[in-house]
This record gives C-alpha cells, structure tokens and sequence, in this order.
C-alpha cells in the first residue's frame, strides 16, 4: 500500500513509519515543511495514488502550558483541518482515512468503564476538537466507499517519555511524595508500540479494518502502582500521602492547571474488547512494559 502519514515526525510517527516501511508498505512521511496542517490543501499532491492516509497531526500541548490561543488552535488544526483533509482525501480517491482520536473525548463522567457507545462529554477543548473532528469525518465519509477508521487512544507512553507517566517516573525516582487522591484512580494507558501494533494490523487487514474503536492496553492500572513500579529499581517507596479532598478540589478550579488536576483525579477506564475481537489482536500488558524497560529491554519497541 501507499500510505501518507501527517505528525510522521511526531511521537507516535516516529515510530509508525518505520513500522509500515518494514511491513513492506511505500510510506509518504512528509515533514512540516512540505505539508502543513495549517494549509490542508498542500496534502492534495501527496494524496494522488495513495492507498490510505493516517492522520496523526493535531495541536496538543501540555495542559498546564496552555495559551491564551489554544481554543482558536483546536479549532483550526483539529477540527477545521481534520475536516478538510476528510474532503481532500475523499476526492483523491484514497481508500482508507485513519483517524487518532483521544479518550478525552469522554470527559470525566461517573461511569466505572468507558464503551464505544459512551456519549462523549468532553470536559476540556482538546476533547471537544477531537470529538468534533469524528463528527465532522463521519458526516464526510458516510455516504462515500472509502473506510473511515477512528481510534480512540489514552494517554499514550513509552518509559523515558514526558507526560502524566513522565511526571510519575521523576516523583518516583526522587522520592518526594505523590498526593494519594491523583495516585489512586484506575487509569487505561496505551503503549505507543502496541498503537503502532495496532495500525499496522488495522491496515493489512483484507480489507482495511473501519469503525470507531477504543484502544489501551490489556489491563488499567493507577498511577500509585506505576510510581511503585519506576521506584522499585532506585530502592525507593513511592509515597501517596493523603490529601484532602478539598485540596484537590480547588487545585481543579484553578484557571490553567485545574483540567490537568481533574482529570489526574478521575478513573478514565476504556472497553477495547471491540477492538480485540474485530481485528483478532491483543495489546501488550502496561506491567509487563514497563518491567522489561526497567530491566534494560526495549519492551516491544
């Protein structure tokens, strides 16, 4: 196949793209350069002749570094790019769009799992963006013969990685304590190697796989037990003292970083059995990763 990947520099791109080139696919990895997500229109010559396009790009930054422009940002990148690509890539003729979507998508909602058939609540504008980016790909695609596959993903990591699991590691391996009411809620996380897995499969599969799909690793864990996973080889305790409650709350009414202390808070635990059992694949165990990258494996990747 000839597959266009967007955000091909990326996290998850870095790795995919030698994945689809070793699987024997003609991978177009265009850099920013050469296509822009905030020129849609400069993906229509990569476009010609290619089999499906895999759409990672997006505008996500840290969310305690937002901006004052990341509503207008997840508006033109998210959505209003998502969109038009949908439409280019319609009218190129290429048969598969592949879309990343995000968990975040659910919001923070009283529920002990979160299924496919979930109605999204998006609690923050990264969520609603991508939410109505799916809308917007769905109304494109639903009368036309192209597939249109959507994934919904966690938050994604690899061990050494920045992010919530990277806040983690460094609170680990320091030993300062970690508040217990963020280390306790069960959590699905996704490995970026069984992501990369997963699109892989989705695209040998005859035909391509579609739908909207959940996808995280075998089993959720909290953040507690992955603290006592980095900390066990620097002999060290990873503390959850308790906090209270009313702490957290006010932490989450804050302007800038009450999004990211509500949802450290909340269980976030996905239903991927769909995913499992249509593309008769399994994801990695997030204990098992993680052990084999304390030990000096590479954990899949």
């Amino acid at each position: 196949m000839r597959i266009v990947v967007t955000g091909a520099r990326g996290f998850v791109g870095q790795a995919l793209v030698p994945a689809l080139e070793a699987a024997g696919h003609a991978v177009v990895a265009p850099t920013r350069h050469e296509a822009d997500l905030a020129d849609p229109g400069g993906f229509r010559p990569l476009l010609d002749g290619a089999d499906a396009l895999v759409h990672l790009a997006g505008h996500n930054p840290p969310r305690w570094k937002s901006r004052l422009d990341d509503r207008q940002m997840f508006r033109a990148l998210n959505v209003d790019a998502t969109a038009a690509l949908g439409r280019i890539a319609l009218e190129a003729g290429v048969g598969i769009f592949v879309f990343l979507s995000s968990a975040r998508v659910y919001g923070i909602q009283d529920l002990p799992v979160y299924g496919e058939d979930t109605p999204p609540r998006p609690a923050d504008a990264y969520g609603a963006s991508k939410w109505q980016a799916e809308q917007a790909l769905t109304e494109i695609f639903a009368a036309a013969p192209q597939r249109l596959l959507v994934f919904r993903a966690p938050v994604i990591y690899r061990p050494g990685r920045g992010g919530v699991l990277g806040l983690v590691e460094r609170f680990a391996r320091s030993g300062l304590p970690f508040p217990e009411p963020f280390a306790i809620a069960r959590k699905s996380v996704l490995y970026r190697g069984s992501l990369v897995s997963a699109l892989c499969h989705a695209l040998a599969r005859d035909p391509p796989l579609q739908g909207l799909f959940n996808i995280c690793d075998g089993e959720p864990v909290t953040l507690g037990e992955l603290g006592a996973m980095f900390a066990a080889p620097h002999n060290r305790r990873f503390r959850t003292p308790p906090a209270p409650r009313f702490a957290v709350r006010a932490l989450s009414a804050l302007p800038v970083i009450g999004s990211a202390a509500a949802h450290l808070a909340a269980p976030c635990v996905l239903d991927c059995g769909r995913l499992t059992r249509e593309l008769d694949w399994m994801p990695v165990s997030t204990h098992d990763t993680i052990i084999a990258s304390l030990s000096g494996r590479s954990g899949g990747e």
